[in-house]
C-alpha cells in the first residue's frame, strides 16, 4: 500500500482547507467573512471589478473598490511566473460580510459598496512557518494590509493510502 509523505505543500494546503471551514461557520466568528483565493482572481475579474467570493457553499459578487484594483491585479499574478506551477504571494483575498452584504431566501447579495479599508490579504501558515520574502514585502506595502492565520496542529508524517 502505498505511503504518502507529509511535505511543506501538503502541510500547506491542509492548512488553508482548515482555514476555509473556518470561513464556512458563523458561529467561529462573531463577524464572518467572505473570501476568494488568490490563484482564482485573474481568471474571475470582471471588467466591471466584481469578484466572486465565496461564504459556506455559497459564491457571493462583490464590487472591488477603484482605488485597491491595480494592487489586487498586480498581487494576484503568481510570484514565481511560472504558470505550470504558479506560487502567489498571499493565499486569500478576504472582506467582511459586516453591514454589507445581506442573506434574504439563502441566497448573499452585496447591498452597499464596501470601502477598500475593509479588504484584507490573507495568508495561511502551519505551526511555525514563517513568511516568505515576498510576503513580508506585501506585509509593509500593501494598501489592502496583510492578515496571518496561523493553523497550530500536530500533522502526521505519512499518509497510508487504501484503494477499495
Amino acid at each position: 500500500m502505498p505511503v504518502f509523505e507529509l511535505t511543506n505543500r501538503l502541510q500547506g494546503d491542509i492548512g488553508e482547507v482548515v482555514f476555509e471551514h473556518y470561513c464556512r461557520h458563523k458561529s467561529f466568528y462573531k463577524n464572518p467573512f467572505l473570501y476568494i483565493r488568490t490563484r482564482d482572481i485573474l481568471d474571475y475579474f470582471s471588467p466591471k471589478n466584481f469578484l466572486p467570493f465565496k461564504f459556506e457553499n455559497k459564491v457571493i459578487k462583490v464590487r472591488i473598490p477603484d482605488e485597491i484594483e491595480d494592487e489586487i491585479r498586480r498581487v494576484c499574478k503568481p510570484s514565481n511566473y511560472n504558470l505550470n506551477s504558479p506560487t502567489f504571494t498571499p493565499d486569500y483575498l478576504s472582506v467582511p460580510m459586516g453591514s454589507f452584504f445581506d442573506e434574504v431566501d439563502e441566497k448573499i447579495k452585496q447591498v452597499k459598496d464596501v470601502p477598500a479599508k475593509y479588504f484584507n490579504w490573507i495568508e495561511v501558515k502551519t505551526n511555525e512557518s514563517p513568511l516568505s520574502e515576498n510576503q513580508e514585502e506585501l506585509k509593509k506595502s500593501s494598501k489592502i494590509g496583510l492578515k496571518v492565520f496561523r493553523i497550530k496542529a500536530e500533522f502526521p508524517k505519512e499518509f497510508e493510502i487504501i484503494k477499495e
